[in-house]
């Protein structure tokens, strides 16, 4: 039977501490090339994770911009309807009520849409009501459906002022939304009385100052579409009562 040759290991003629060195020395250099590996891949993916957040903030920022272009308004307030609230000088940043959660409520003060034929009226009024609905007013009184809205004074009538100085209202709607209005210390009787029907898609605005606005006790309801915007607040007041200074001022 034929021998079956083994085959045997090759012996080295190194001395022992000269083969463990070497050995020693090749694990460190395969160590040294898997660190060098793995910090390779890291960077890869470092810089991946940058390119990411680098594309994901300039979009962010071009529908930041949109946004701005498209739903913001900056517009500066031209009469005094809207004392005590605005100001004529004021200038308010608005928002454009584009979606369904977005859309005008009774109580909101809005910006109105320009046009030629109505360049003398105010471009900032507040919503008293959406249609439908009945709006009997006389002079500076509104009744909704048949429902007044509640009123409390905020001018102290103990403290004496001078002669023809307005008095300052609280007013509350039905739905909560409450605001100031002024209102001269001697009432005019029979200047302003009528009856409207407001259909729906119509509102009904009218200013705070409500013996020196012109709204729709006098031109009637407005179609919903004329409203631009809502406003949020007062970037810059011309009555220097913001929170900072003249700077951002809230509307009550």
């Amino acid at each position: 039977m034929p021998r079956q040759r083994t085959k045997r290991k090759k012996r080295s003629d190194a001395p022992p501490e000269f083969t463990e060195s070497a050995e020693r020395v090749e694990d460190e250099a395969s160590s040294s090339s898997k660190r060098t590996a793995r910090r390779g891949r890291r960077k890869s993916k470092s810089a991946s994770k940058r390119y990411r957040r680098l594309k994901i903030g300039v979009v962010a920022a071009f529908l930041l911009i949109a946004a701005m272009v498209y739903c913001l308004d900056i517009d500066t307030v031209g009469a005094n309807a809207m004392q005590p609230s605005l100001h004529k000088g004021d200038v308010v940043l608005s928002y454009a009520p584009l979606f369904p959660g977005c859309r005008v409520q009774p109580g909101d003060v809005v910006l109105l849409r320009r046009s030629e034929d109505t360049g003398a009226a105010p471009n900032f009024l507040r919503v008293v009501a959406l249609g439908p609905a009945e709006i009997d007013y006389s002079d500076d009184r509104l009744t909704i459906d048949g429902h007044a809205p509640a009123r409390l004074e905020l001018t102290n009538p103990a403290i004496s002022r001078p002669g023809g100085s307005p008095e300052i209202w609280r007013e509350t709607l039905q739905n909560g939304a409450d605001y100031r209005i002024m209102l001269p210390q001697v009432s005019l009787d029979g200047a302003l009385k009528g009856s409207v029907q407001i259909d729906p898609g119509q509102a009904f605005v009218a200013g705070d100052n409500r013996m020196a606005s012109y709204d729709s006790r006098q031109t009637g309801p407005i179609p919903q579409s004329d409203i631009a915007g809502c406003a949020l607040f007062v970037l810059r007041s011309s009555e220097s009562d913001g929170i900072i200074g003249s700077w951002i001022k809230l509307i009550r």
